[in-house]
């Protein structure tokens, strides 16, 4: 079966937020690479990486973690 960006973005948007933790992203995607020879890695786990997130983390905690990566690179 040949996946189309629509399937993809379903599973990003949809499914993987439901997985119990982002290495289990990277999993997906080394499976999703044989489906399409278009797939592009990249932009799935971006997408992919950032729906988890959204679901997974406190958004509250994102600012703080952005907060102190700031004061340390800076």
């Amino acid at each position: 079966m040949k996946m189309t960006k629509q399937h993809y973005e379903f599973l990003t948007d949809e499914v993987l937020p439901l997985m119990a933790s982002p290495s289990s992203l990277e999993e997906v995607a080394d499976k999703l690479g044989n489906t399409n020879p278009l797939f592009n890695r990249g932009v799935f786990m971006a997408r992919a990486l950032e729906k988890w997130e959204d679901k997974n983390i406190p958004k509250a905690m994102i600012a703080e973690l952005d907060q102190m990566i700031e004061e340390v690179t800076s």
